[in-house]
């Protein structure tokens, strides 16, 4: 039976590193057993450019979908985090830093849980 469907909500902001982004998302989308069903990335405020583009590149080549939300300004990450959060489409959030790695089965153990 399939869990209920879910989000995946992550901030960047402009002290980011463009590689552990784009090993973050991997892991918690590319490598899961069970995968997000909307991928919700907040850009809080300007970025270096390198970092653009890596968001650009997870966007048009990820497997679910993503709601990109740019931020004019740093607000921090609670309001950043409250953008993502007005961008779901579903109950369920999970939340991850842009610099975290997450276990393969992360979502299959704990979706189930909050469900």
């Amino acid at each position: 039976m399939r869990a209920e469907p879910f989000a995946l909500l992550m901030t960047v902001y402009g002290g980011d590193r463009e590689d552990h982004l784009r090993a973050a998302y991997a892991s918690a989308v590319h490598e899961q057993s069970l995968r997000p069903d909307q991928v919700i990335l907040v850009q809080d405020g300007p970025v270096p450019e390198e970092l653009e583009r890596g968001l650009a590149d997870l966007v048009d080549g990820s497997p679910v979908e993503v709601t990109f939300a740019r931020l004019e300004d740093n607000r921090g990450l609670g309001p950043a985090l409250d953008a993502g959060l007005q961008a779901s489409r579903h109950d369920i959030v999970a939340r991850m830093d842009a610099d975290d790695i997450a276990m393969p089965h992360r979502f299959e153990v704990q979706v189930p849980l909050v469900g």
